[in-house]
């Protein structure tokens, strides 16, 4: 007796199984023919960003319609009526894409799809607020809170830095402190000082450092610096300095004092506000004159007087130097430093006949 090789029977158990899939299979797609078949006939205008197609079709609903045009719709696109209504020939079905802009608030970017074209909109879908003080700007362009709404054209990007409040104590070179509340959408301390018209001076101390970020309930410390006037070489000249003395606010305004140069006040006068620092440029010069010694006459008695010769007499040859002092090139002062001899006077000797 044979026995059934187990191999071969397995299959032929499995074959009636597949036939009757592929006639079920058949069924559906003769019914689903038959359905598409039964639907009435209609014209369809597609309006699809604004370009327009008319199409026939055999459909009873806006998802009918699209399907028999394999027209597909993206998670965020926009299309009216609704895929569920009802349409009938010549009906318009509007389809808006959506589109993907970039969103920055506050410094974090994000992606968001919207069929919105409007900046204004955008944000308010996006449950994004805007006041006049923030920052607002538009494909890299600054728009104001009122004009979102007017923007007309393409929009790529939009950027949101809201404006922080924070407070700035000013302490004056007297003591008086005064404390202000601002706001601002800068992204630096320094920033939003420059945008609200506020003058910081190299010497003033503001703590934080200008380059510090800006962030909601900032506390700022502005300790001006005082301001003395310099007057030098015919020019008056602002600085401002911390503290110190008079040399020092020469130092800062880089200059200095050649030899017999002074100021008014003096070099170790304690600085205050307001103070007139005068710096008097000292030019001394030395000048020199010569002036002449006379000589003596001599007379001398002799009895051969005629038969000697009388010796002519020579000055002598005095050399004087003088201290000149201008003061800011004024003169104010002549004083004789030296007096050298350089050369001696020669005596006039007479010779005289002792009869006479």
């Amino acid at each position: 007796m044979n026995t059934p090789n187990p191999e071969f029977s397995q299959p032929n158990r499995l074959r009636p199984l597949i036939i009757g899939l592929l006639v079920l299979l058949i069924c559906a797609a003769v019914a689903l023919l038959a359905a598409s078949l039964m639907r009435p006939e209609v014209s369809v205008t597609l309006i699809i960003e604004g370009a327009a197609q008319t199409i026939t079709v055999r459909a009873r609903t806006v998802a009918e319609a699209l399907q028999a045009a394999d027209v597909s719709l993206g998670g965020d696109d926009a299309i009216e009526p609704a895929p569920s209504e009802a349409i009938g020939d010549g009906a318009v079905i509007r389809i808006t894409r959506a589109r993907n802009i970039a969103l920055t608030v506050d410094g974090v970017t994000r992606p968001v799809s919207t069929t919105l074209t409007g900046p204004g909109a955008i944000l308010a879908a996006q449950d994004i607020l805007v006041s006049p003080e923030d920052d607002v700007r538009v494909n890299d362009l600054p728009v104001s809170a009122d004009a979102l709404a007017g923007w007309d054209g393409l929009v790529s990007e939009i950027s949101v830095r809201h404006a922080q409040p924070f407070s700035l104590t000013e302490i004056l070179p007297d003591g008086q402190m005064i404390t202000r509340a601002l706001m601002s959408s800068a992204e630096t301390l320094g920033q939003a000082l420059f945008d609200l018209d506020m003058t910081i001076y190299l010497a003033d101390a503001l703590d934080p450092p200008a380059d510090s970020p800006l962030t909601n309930g900032l506390e700022v410390t502005l300790d001006r610096a005082m301001q003395v006037m310099i007057q030098v070489e015919g020019e008056r000249l602002e600085v401002r300095i911390q503290q110190g003395v008079v040399a020092d606010a020469l130092a800062s305004a880089g200059i200095a004092l050649m030899a017999a140069d002074f100021t008014r006040p003096a070099l170790e006068m304690p600085l205050t506000t307001g103070m007139l620092i005068e710096v008097v440029r000292v030019n001394e010069t030395l000048t020199t004159r010569f002036e002449s010694i006379p000589y003596e006459t001599l007379v001398v008695l002799r009895d051969d007087a005629g038969a000697i010769t009388n010796v002519a007499g020579a000055p002598g040859v005095l050399q004087v130097v003088i201290r000149n002092r201008a003061e800011d090139g004024i003169a104010v002062s002549r004083q004789e430093i030296s007096r050298t001899t350089l050369a001696t006077p020669s005596p006039e000797i007479l010779y005289v006949d002792e009869q006479d």
